[in-house]
């Protein structure tokens, strides 16, 4: 519907996931990569959800979604599949090179679905479990804008994610608790059907 459709990278597998079918990401080679655009140069508001099935924590649990790699100081948003210092949801300001992380600590566990969410709102970052606030911090700017493609299941650090992701999508609003539920519930298809 938007455009943002995504290549894969390596030899990433399509398998049952939670609705429907997921990726499986091997933590080392595959991932998605999906072209630079303008609705993906999100600024005052964002909420990243997934449902995620990680098998190791490897470095920050590897990357859920990130439009995030060092080239010239143009980071904008990223979500690591753990809550560790240098993890998290991360994001960087429009007055680079600030960023906020938001790390916990927090900890999801491995081999097994978990559904992940995090939000910022214009006043405060939040990281959500099963629908359950996990981790919070107040912050006010706008977010960077880069030209950097958004990767799924890795960053610019190669970072690579190790394990299934499914129902992966980002908006350009912070989504309450409730949506966030109802996704996670219902699924994507289903939740955003007009």
């Amino acid at each position: 519907e938007n455009g943002n459709d995504g290549e894969l990278m390596g030899n990433p597998k399509w398998v049952n996931g939670k609705f429907g079918k997921a990726i499986d990401f091997n933590g080392s080679t595959d991932y998605v990569e999906v072209a630079d655009s303008k609705s993906l140069d999100i600024t005052d508001a964002i909420t990243i959800v997934a449902w995620i099935y990680k098998r190791s924590d490897a470095v920050h649990g590897g990357t859920i979604v990130g439009k995030w790699k060092q080239v010239g100081n143009t980071w904008s948003y990223v979500l690591y599949g753990l809550g560790d210092a240098g993890g998290g949801f991360r994001l960087m300001w429009d007055d680079k090179p600030t960023q906020t992380n938001l790390e916990g600590p927090y900890q999801l566990p491995n081999n097994e679905w978990v559904h992940y969410a995090a939000t910022y709102d214009g006043s405060s970052i939040k990281v959500l479990e099963n629908g359950k606030e996990i981790a919070t911090i107040n912050a006010n700017r706008k977010i960077n804008v880069s030209a950097n493609p958004v990767w799924i299941g890795n960053d610019g650090y190669q970072q690579h994610f190790n394990g299934i992701l499914d129902e992966v999508a980002i908006f350009n609003v912070a989504l309450t608790v409730n949506e966030i539920k109802s996704i996670m519930e219902e699924g994507l298809s289903k939740t955003l059907a007009v």
